[in-house]
């Protein structure tokens, strides 16, 4: 998939290049899919701060269940002990909670990325189209799994499909999706790239060596 940055250096939009976009069956055999295309053909969701909602900090998760998480890891094709895998899910989520504590993020849809972002791998390594395919399930498991408004999908879906391509968002919440993934950087041995982080975090230094000891020490890594 061919997102780039607009030429247009006072744009923070991104537009996609539309010959790259690909024919999918799956697409094509959902009845609700337009936050999904409109992702694709026109870029980022920008909510503009006066339609955002602030929420209070749960203190324990409305998305993360027992019976949710098994499906999710049922389902999953690759090796849950691997890069990808479930322990690194409940690590990002620990991140974006943390984060989501700090800052007006959606807490709902960062929870959520942070569970499905990777859940639709079928590749360790080269697997450009995976965030793609975790936006479809995303929308698949709506009212299903999970209740979320249409913006709060839109976001959840823009967030997925874009978060391997190395980019900053201006949305509080898309952001925070991406540093919450990003702090677990170490994991899969690359060094974290400051610049990506939000202007916010890049200065919060326990934060980030904290994040990255877990990432290291593998927490919630099965044995």
């Amino acid at each position: 998939m061919a997102w780039k940055k607009s030429k247009d250096k006072e744009s923070d939009g991104f537009f996609i290049e539309k010959s790259s976009l690909k024919p999918m069956e799956t697409l094509e055999n959902l009845s609700n899919n337009s936050n999904y295309w409109r992702a694709k053909t026109e870029g980022h969701a920008y909510i503009p701060k006066n339609e955002t909602t602030e929420l209070a900090f749960p203190k324990f998760s409305e998305i993360l269940n027992q019976k949710f998480f098994e499906y999710l890891a049922e389902q999953f094709s690759l090796d849950h002990n691997g890069a990808h895998g479930y322990h690194h899910w409940l690590r990002v989520l620990y991140n974006g909670r943390l984060l989501c504590s700090r800052n007006s993020a959606n807490i709902k849809v960062v929870e959520l990325f942070s569970l499905l972002h990777d859940s639709k791998r079928s590749n360790k390594k080269s697997d450009p189209e995976h965030g793609e395919r975790a936006a479809i399930f995303a929308e698949t498991m709506r009212g299903t799994w999970f209740t979320v408004t249409d913006k709060e999908l839109q976001l959840l879906q823009d967030a997925c499909i874009l978060h391997s391509e190395g980019l900053r968002d201006k949305d509080v919440t898309i952001q925070t999706c991406w540093d919450a993934d990003r702090l677990d950087n170490y994991h899969t041995e690359v060094d974290l790239n400051f610049s990506l982080l939000s202007d916010d975090l890049a200065k919060q230094e326990l934060i980030i060596f904290e994040a990255g000891q877990r990432a290291l020490m593998q927490a919630f890594k099965s044995a």
